[in-house]
This record gives structure tokens, sequence and C-alpha cells, in this order.
């Protein structure tokens, strides 16, 4: 029996990881190199809305378009601006980003490796809990091609940004959100 459940369950890992790659529209190669990395971060900050070692981070919202190499102290720059990894306290790193008034952290984050089972209470919170921003209102936001700008969507407003400039339009109804919701994201409410 435990044979049995152990392929079942290997099988719908395979399944998943071939409907993600479906999604986001990846047809390169799965091989753990950077050059995979920067496809898939890539593909799925273009395509799913709201991851040497490399920090490849693809649902932080306003981050990098390309993995980050961890080395310290060394300025790298991408389509979405300038970040360094310094270290912070203990085993804690510090990803910071270089904006108008000078260095500013973004997050901090270990190297120590993690199991799925650890997310899933954070993961749970933030889909269900009502005091998480996520299922307070509407929200949908993607990355675009250029890599420097966002398409948002909430309950009452259409936001594109690019570059120093931002374009908002007021949502009035439910058929105008499904309507920008499947222009922009590809995404149909049935």
């Amino acid at each position: 029996m435990d044979k049995i459940h152990t392929v079942v369950k290997n099988n719908c890992l395979f399944n998943m990881v071939e409907k993600y790659l479906e999604r986001i529209k990846y047809k390169g190669s799965t091989s753990a190199n950077l050059e995979s990395l920067k496809k898939l971060q890539q593909q799925h900050l273009l395509h799913v809305p709201f991851e040497t070692d490399y920090l490849v981070d693809a649902g932080f919202g306003e981050f990098t378009f390309s993995p980050l190499q961890i080395e310290f102290d060394k300025i790298q720059n991408d389509k979405r601006g300038q970040f360094t990894i310094t270290k912070y306290e203990g085993d804690y790193l510090q990803v910071n980003k270089l904006s108008e008034n000078g260095w500013r952290p973004e997050y901090i984050f270990t190297l120590k490796e993690r199991l799925f089972s650890e997310f899933e209470p954070m993961c749970l919170y933030h889909q269900t809990s009502p005091q998480s921003h996520f299922t307070k209102n509407k929200l949908c936001s993607i990355l675009t091609k250029e890599g420097n700008n966002r398409i948002t969507i909430t309950n009452n407003k259409l936001k594109i940004t690019g570059g120093d400039k931002t374009k908002e339009e007021s949502i009035n109804d439910d058929k105008e959100f499904e309507k920008y919701l499947w222009e922009y994201f590809q995404i149909k409410v049935s």
C-alpha cells in the first residue's frame, strides 16, 4: 500500500509541476541552472498575478525580474532597479534596493533549507484570514514583459505603471472588472 501511495503522490506532484509550467507558458529546460532560473522567474512574473546560489523570489510583488546572486555587497543591476545582499543578524541576510534616498531594506532571509509544510500556516492565513490584506479586497497584479511596468486591478481601480508614469482608471461595476481581468490577465470569472 505504501508503494502505491508514493507513486500516486509522485504522479500528483508531477502533474502539478506540469500544470504550473503550462500556466506560465514555460517551454525551456527544467535543469537547476542560472539560465533556467532566469527564464522560469521571468515567465512566472509575466503570467502569474501577484525566487554559486541565487535568490529567486517570484511572489514578492515589487521585486527583481531576474534571480539575484547571493554575493555580499555586490551591486546587481536588474530591470527593476539596483540591489545588494548584505549580512544582517546571525544567519540572516538582507536584500537592499537603491532608492532616491539611498539603500533601503526590502526583506531578510536565511539560507536554511525549509520544508514546504513550514509555509502552510502562513499560506492558509493569507488565503483565508479576514486580517490578511489579500482577502479584504479583489486584487490582481502582474509584471509586463518590459520588466519595469506593472498592471494592477482592485475592486474599483485599474492601475498601469510604467517607468515614472502611472495611468489609473475607475472600474464602475463587476462587468467592467471582469472585462479588464480578461483583457490584462486572461482570467475568466465563471
